[in-house]
């Protein structure tokens, strides 16, 4: 990732993309894909108890992290899908006595959700200025200056 945002990087600024809907009803398509094969598989484990939350969360995990790799803003989004369903996943543990450390667990996911959050709000500035810089260079392009015959 970080070689990644490095070769987009211009006048000291990471070049971020924008997801077209086609591109987000294929990475939806493919979470969930992705996740119910993984849930089938945890499913076949006999002392799992939520297939189907750890596997979206984890197939969630590395969508969002591929996205920021590739710097689209979506990630910020997977993310705090992600640790949301993870929030549920650890109350429930919590709630069924199912782990000792789901406490602490689900402590970690709440602070994660509040750092989704402030780098999404970091990203959608980053781009705005982006897209006035952009903006900007666009109209001094069109602005030519008169030719005089003196």
């Amino acid at each position: 990732g970080i070689i990644n945002w490095k070769k987009h990087e211009k006048d000291n600024e990471v070049q971020l993309n924008k997801m077209t809907w086609k591109k987000s009803i294929i990475v939806m398509l493919i979470i969930v894909a992705s996740t119910s094969l993984v849930s089938f598989l945890l499913s076949l484990i006999p002392s799992q108890n939520l297939p189907i939350l750890d596997s979206a969360g984890n197939i969630l995990n590395v969508c969002g992290i591929i996205l920021l790799a590739l710097r689209y803003k979506e990630g910020w989004y997977v993310w705090i899908m992600c640790n949301s369903i993870e929030i549920v996943t650890w109350a429930l543990m919590i709630a069924n006595n199912f782990s000792q450390n789901a406490v602490l667990m689900l402590i970690r996911c709440v602070i994660y959700i509040a750092l989704d959050i402030w780098g999404l709000i970091s990203f959608i500035k980053l781009r705005k200025n982006q897209e006035l810089k952009q903006v900007e260079s666009d109209l001094n392009s069109e602005v030519q200056p008169v030719q005089t015959d003196n």
